[in-house]
């Protein structure tokens, strides 16, 4: 019972929401194609006619409405490039069309904690002699914290994780005493509380791997008639992690300063 009543604790943390919009006011961006000087000034509102739109200029959007995007260009560590697009620290407009084509986010190399759902279906255990390759159902939240592979864009990120779940486990006569609480038994399946750390790679938004290491604890009384012979005893497992609230936008970054790009 006393399981059951920590899982009802964390499933409220398991939260559903939307796809956050693409458009973030303080927001940073970076541009991801270079045009010429006509063809930026055709494309961009206030925009003099030394400046032209480079590849993995960073901008930050000041503010936008249902058609354009205002923004300004962050502060650039060159002095020659910082005099052309910072000097009048001018707020330049484009629409949202043209904003989307041709920008992407700009995000920071650490991402937000998140709250999720996740799920372990293969583990492996080894106790003496007894070694068990197993498929337990497993339902629980974990906390993560992401590090992105590049700034430029979403191309993937790796995420360190602590979960507590609920799991079926398998007792056997191999594992346990189960044949001393019931001669007839040749198998029984036990709930036990669930602790782990985990690190998955997302390579895309809806492919990840995960690998994990973690402990079950069956209840005191439990674990006094059975003497599971894995209780408290660490596992590796192979799992997907499935996170259910998108957090795209408050990974951005928010640095003040751009690097000149050679």
């Amino acid at each position: 019972m006393k399981n059951y009543l920590i899982l009802l604790i964390l499933l409220p943390l398991i939260t559903f929401s939307q796809e956050n919009n693409y458009l973030v006011e303080n927001g940073q961006y970076y541009f991801t194609k270079s045009l010429n000087a006509a063809d930026s000034q055709e494309r961009i509102t206030g925009l003099n006619g030394k400046l032209e739109i480079k590849k993995k200029h960073i901008i930050q959007i000041v503010n936008f409405d249902g058609k354009n995007v205002s923004y300004r260009y962050l502060t650039f560590d060159d002095e020659g490039l910082k005099k052309l697009y910072n000097e009048d620290n001018e707020t330049l407009t484009m629409t949202i069309e043209d904003f989307s084509f041709y920008t992407n986010k700009y995000f920071s190399r650490l991402r937000e904690w998140k709250v999720g759902a996740y799920t372990v279906p293969i583990r492996i255990r080894s106790e003496n002699e007894n070694f068990e390759f197993e498929s337990n159902l497993s339902l629980g939240a974990n906390i993560a914290k992401g590090i992105n592979f590049s700034r430029y864009g979403d191309l993937g990120y790796a995420e360190l994780s602590f979960g507590i779940s609920l799991t079926k486990v398998n007792l056997t006569e191999d594992n346990s005493d189960i044949k001393t609480v019931n001669p007839d038994l040749n198998t029984l399946s036990q709930s036990a509380l669930t602790t782990s750390f985990g690190l998955a790679i997302h390579l895309a938004k809806n492919v990840n791997f995960g690998l994990f290491y973690g402990w079950d604890f069956l209840e005191g009384s439990d674990q006094e008639k059975l003497k599971w012979i894995h209780n408290k005893k660490p596992w590796l497992g192979f799992g997907i992690n499935v996170n259910f609230n998108s957090n795209d936008s408050s990974n951005i970054s928010n640095t003040n300063t751009q690097k000149t790009n050679k």
